[in-house]
């Protein structure tokens, strides 16, 4: 495609020998690289070189950085002397033909002349790490100017005539210098910290997994590059920046296909060696303790049902009325449906029967009072016989008393719940080579109910509301604040899950190949190794590499530092996906009744009444159910309850009392009080829930990297 582009060759800028020929001053050249391990589908790079040299002496370094947040194309054009002096011997090199080549040197545009400033030079990039420069210059006799270089742009390139390589750009950090050896060493870093920053937080948030819960908000961040050290702990992968300053994202396994392959002819023995991590701080089983906390809103309901005296019509009524007494008022059940904390809602009553002939008996509808005339006779049993007198108070409506009352008494509470998952993550292959190398974390889930606007006031309600929730089997109505943040509960298990299954993967990862090979300019971070040598064979991941120069020698060389998973025990190199989070355990609930039936109860004639209990407002922490009191002592205590006496405060319902008095045989009765108790909420039902959720092993797989170490003697 690019063959056929107009720009794949074009000339910058021309001068006219002649009329007729053109001669080119500058070329542009394109290379195009594929990189689908970082996501990224073009990566363009482009060269601008100088073919002739300028009768003028026209120094041609420039450096144009392109700053994208979100990069389609990044473009980076370089403008470079051309490389005739090539004094650095590419014999000793990989991936210049053998040709021989020159390192370049820009500082602020000026380049460094190799041979009279520049002793040795090293460049080092490593894993998460800023990548930095350290040149050792020599310092002329006279005034030292201390701020020369300082603070200023540099740019180093491996050239010659077929190849440019850009190694290094960052900023000159930290001059100092040597008197004895009379040196300057500068040292430049390109800040990998700002670097992150200018790409913006959609490319940081494309990285990884993070949720809240286990990170916290996100505007608690004071930098893009303190999330991405979150996210990145999520993920068996590096984030770093080549040496165009290109990002690239790359997976800690070593590549299917390695990018190139290093062989005992590519490598110096003064220094291989390799070396397996650390025993003591190998992980290969966590033990995690997952607390998921919200709150649970309940909506509870309890239904009332009073018929007075059970009777089942009107006869009932006109014919019992004179010795029951009239029921309950619609104002004093009312009263009490209200007065106990409870909203009430639904409620309906039946009043008494209007006035008129039932059979042979008339009645009147009327509130009134009665009057007893004593008729100077008594029954079979010695009492006295009356007649009673109903004398009216005023006229009235059938609906001044209630015959028949139902309601709904509503309540809405909150109950925080805490529930646990035990959960252990290992990998089975490793435990049985090294044994159980555990490790425990915990963690919370933690919804907050005062961000839910419903949560927020339940509770405080002031009149009657529908249910609202799912209906319990309990006939509870409840609802679990624990969408506060959506689907936050399977979000945060998968990000546990990928923090302590990463952990796992890093420490079987901590060997690493140290070697030191022939100059690689195009080595880097993203790279994957194949190592064919006499003294090692397997394939490795670069961790990091430091490229030296020797001004003096004209010999430059790359350390590199390779890392590799080691578990031979393993039968799959596949990682293991996230599982689903575990099942959510039913929460308790305590059964109930919600149907309350309110009786009728009859004070006996001269009994007494105990209005409230006498225990109502001593701590029970104070009373030892374990000891027996002498009755003797309970008896002379001063609240003590005569056994004989009526509870008034045990009541559900009408109480009315005996008068003395009889009608035809009957006991005359009379209303005294209509209560109505509310039975406290169930401390099951308050406290807080704690539930264990049972226990989740997730098996995960390490893979191993085959390698082969032999130890050659000769």
């Amino acid at each position: 495609m690019l063959n056929n582009s107009g720009l794949n060759s074009t000339v910058l800028a021309t001068e006219h020998m002649s009329k007729s020929e053109p001669v080119e001053l500058l070329a542009l050249a394109q290379t195009v690289e594929s990189r689908q391990e970082s996501g990224m589908l073009l990566d363009l790079a482009q060269s601008v070189i100088s073919v002739q040299e300028l009768e003028t002496g026209l120094d041609l370094a420039q450096t144009v950085n392109s700053v994208v947040d979100s990069i389609l194309l990044d473009l980076a054009q370089t403008i470079i002397g051309n490389a005739d002096f090539a004094p650095m011997h590419g014999s000793q090199s990989i991936g210049m033909e053998g040709l021989n080549y020159a390192v370049k040197v820009y500082i602020n545009g000026d380049e460094l002349d190799p041979c009279r400033m520049l002793r040795s030079c090293e460049i080092s990039y490593s894993e998460g790490e800023s990548a930095k420069a350290t040149l050792y210059l020599k310092e002329d006799c006279g005034e030292v100017d201390m701020y020369l270089y300082y603070n200023q742009l540099i740019t180093i390139y491996a050239q010659n005539e077929k190849y440019t390589y850009p190694l290094f750009t960052g900023i000159v950090d930290i001059p100092d210098i040597d008197f004895m050896k009379r040196t300057r060493t500068i040292t430049a870093s390109n800040d990998r910290s700002n670097a992150v920053e200018k790409l913006g937080a959609d490319t940081i948030r494309k990285i990884g997994y993070w949720c809240e819960s286990v990170f916290g908000e996100l505007d608690h961040y004071d930098s893009l590059n303190a999330e991405l050290t979150d996210r990145l702990s999520t993920i068996p992968a590096s984030f770093d920046f080549d040496p165009r300053g290109q990002a690239v994202l790359t997976p800690w396994e070593p590549k299917t296909k390695p990018d190139w392959v290093l062989s005992n002819c590519d490598c110096y023995y003064r220094q291989f060696n390799f070396k397996l991590g650390g025993a003591t701080s190998l992980v290969n089983q966590v033990e995690i303790e997952v607390y998921h906390q919200f709150d649970r809103l309940f909506h509870r309901e309890n239904y009332y049902i009073y018929n007075y005296c059970g009777f089942q019509n009107d006869i009932d009524y006109v014919v019992n009325v004179r010795h029951e007494g009239p029921p309950p008022k619609y104002d004093d059940i009312h009263s009490a449906a209200n007065g106990n904390g409870w909203l009430v809602g639904n409620f309906r009553t039946r009043g008494t029967p209007p006035s008129g002939w039932y059979g042979t008996i008339y009645f009147s509808a009327v509130d009134y009072e009665y009057e007893y005339q004593p008729t100077g006779s008594k029954d079979a049993n010695g009492n006295p016989i009356v007649n009673v007198v109903q004398v009216a108070k005023t006229k009235a409506k059938g609906d001044l008393y209630a015959m028949n009352a139902s309601w709904t008494a509503m309540r809405r509470w909150k109950q925080a719940v805490n529930e646990k998952y035990p959960i252990v993550i290992k990998n089975t292959a490793s435990i049985l080579l090294h044994g159980v190398k555990n490790e425990k974390v915990s963690y919370t889930i933690k919804h907050d109910a005062d961000k839910s606007k419903l949560a927020k006031n339940w509770g405080n309600e002031k009149k009657y509301f529908l249910p609202k929730g799912k209906q319990q089997a309990n006939g509870d109505y409840t609802i679990n604040v624990d969408e506060v943040i959506p689907n936050e509960f399977a979000r945060a298990m998968q990000v546990i899950y990928q923090v302590e299954y990463t952990k796992i993967l890093e420490t079987h990862r901590r060997n690493e190949l140290n070697l030191i090979a022939k100059f690689a300019p195009v080595i880097n971070l993203d790279n994957t190794i194949f190592v064919d040598t006499d003294k090692f064979t397997g394939k490795v991941k670069v961790k990091s590499y430091t490229h030296k120069f020797n001004f003096i020698s004209l010999l430059g060389e790359t350390e590199i530092n390779g890392a590799c998973f080691i578990n031979p025990l393993s039968k799959s190199m596949e990682l293991t996906p996230f599982p689903n989070p575990p099942m959510r355990p039913d929460l308790p609930l305590v059964n109930y009744d919600p149907k309350i039936i309110l009786n009728d109860y009859v004070v006996q004639y001269g009994q007494k009444i105990i209005e409230t209990d006498p225990e109502a407002d001593k701590n029970p922490e104070d009373v030892d159910d374990s000891a027996e009191d002498n009755e003797e002592e309970k008896h002379n205590e001063p609240n003590h309850v005569d056994p004989t006496a009526f509870k008034l405060y045990e009541c559900q319902g009408y109480v009315r009392i005996e008068t003395g008095f009889y009608y035809y045989g009957k006991k005359v009765k009379r209303g005294y009080a209509f209560r109505v108790q509310t039975p406290d909420i169930e401390k099951e039902s308050t406290d807080t829930a704690e539930v264990d959720a049972g226990a989740t092993t997730i098996e995960v797989n390490v893979p191993d990297g085959s390698i082969e170490v032999f130890m050659r003697c000769y």
